[in-house]
């Protein structure tokens, strides 16, 4: 699974983010990456669900990720 890090206004999308990045991964943060990195939606669509399901079934998924999710699984967060 790939996360998004952010130092000041770098971003980095790795498996393992270099030290000093704050991990600021999320749904919304996901979506963004297709608008403003121009990141492939596949991809994305693909660490979307990655992330869900890790978090989902870890008991550690925010009310504001399961949010997102549930507007970009009904299409409203699609990027194109």
């Amino acid at each position: 699974m790939l996360s998004i890090g952010r130092k000041g206004t770098d971003l980095v999308i790795a498996e393992i983010l270099p030290v000093g990045y704050e991990n600021i991964t999320s749904v919304n943060a996901w979506l963004g990456a297709i608008e403003k990195l121009h990141y492939d939606p596949v991809v994305v669509y693909e660490q979307i669900e990655l992330f869900y399901d890790h978090h989902f079934s870890n008991s550690t998924l925010t009310d504001w990720d399961r949010d997102y999710y549930n507007q970009y699984k009904r299409g409203n967060l699609i990027y194109r």
